[in-house]
């Protein structure tokens, strides 16, 4: 199999080494140039918390065990708020990722008056907007709070250049210098019954990072306030990440390793897991 992996990968190496250097390519780069931002955060004092929600489940014939957890942490490794559930489900159930988000909302509900900015990790959309109960939780709250920023570290959204690639790897070509792009938006109803508008931009907030995609609720978002957020959520980042959200992430994430030691604790341990029959 490997083998035939490897020649399959050999004829199409020009095939796909074009891809990254067509007409095209270099053209949607330098789209994403001219709306390159450059500049240098100021990295001004605040009070940050960040949320991350983390899950896990393991699978076995006619049921999952499963773990959810969101954890809420300031710049300095402080928790602000935890929530946590265990459960073992039937398999056809598919609630695990929606019960996750609603934790985040449960968390935002909980800790959005107490910093100068919430910082949530992932994309407003795909980590919310899920079902109608949860536009109907989430919505007022963002409408209500400024102060409530998505940062996501990956993004396939390709709606600006309509390109090959998600944009993201454009601007990513276009500079490794500290700064943001031009104002993007999405508009639509893809995950809620409202037309609703979300603003973003791709920024880096030290050079030679990962770019990080920012977004912020509603429309009439200016290119300053975007400024003013990143020269906050700067004065504490670590590698070009706010480090709330390293924390959060650290003290949220669940392992199959953990799972594993509570199937045993339950006495799972001689239930036949869904994949054993191609293991």
């Amino acid at each position: 199999m490997r083998n035939t992996l490897l020649k399959k990968a050999s004829e199409r190496k020009n095939e796909n080494i074009d891809k990254l250097t067509s007409k095209e390519f270099k053209e949607t780069v330098k789209k994403a140039k001219e709306m390159w931002i450059e500049f240098i955060p100021k990295k001004e004092p605040c009070k940050i918390v960040a949320i991350d929600s983390s899950y896990a489940e393991k699978k076995y014939q006619g049921m999952k065990l499963y773990g959810i957890d969101v954890f809420a942490s300031d710049e300095n490794g402080e928790k602000i708020f935890e929530k946590s559930d265990v459960n073992i489900a039937t398999g056809e159930e598919d609630k695990v990722a929606s019960n996750a988000a609603m934790f985040e909302m449960i968390a935002l509900e909980n800790t959005v008056d107490k910093a100068d900015f919430v910082l949530v990790d992932g994309s407003v959309l795909s980590h919310n907007f899920r079902t109608k109960e949860d536009e109907e939780k989430i919505i007022p709250i963002l409408e209500n709070h400024q102060n409530i920023i998505f940062v996501a570290k990956t993004s396939n959204s390709r709606t600006h250049f309509d390109a090959t690639f998600a944009d993201v790897m454009y601007f990513n070509h276009a500079s490794k210098k500290t700064g943001m792009t031009k104002i993007l938006k999405t508009i639509g109803t893809r995950f809620t019954s409202k037309n609703i508008t979300i603003s973003y931009v791709y920024a880096r907030l030290a050079a030679d990072t990962q770019l990080l995609k920012i977004e912020m609720f509603g429309d009439g978002h200016t290119e300053e306030d975007f400024k003013h957020v990143i020269d906050h959520i700067s004065y504490k980042s670590k590698h070009g990440y706010p480090y709330a959200l390293k924390l959060a992430h650290n003290n949220c994430e669940i392992h199959v390793k953990d799972l594993e030691v509570i199937a045993s604790d339950y006495g799972l341990r001689h239930e036949i897991g869904s994949r054993e029959a191609v293991s």
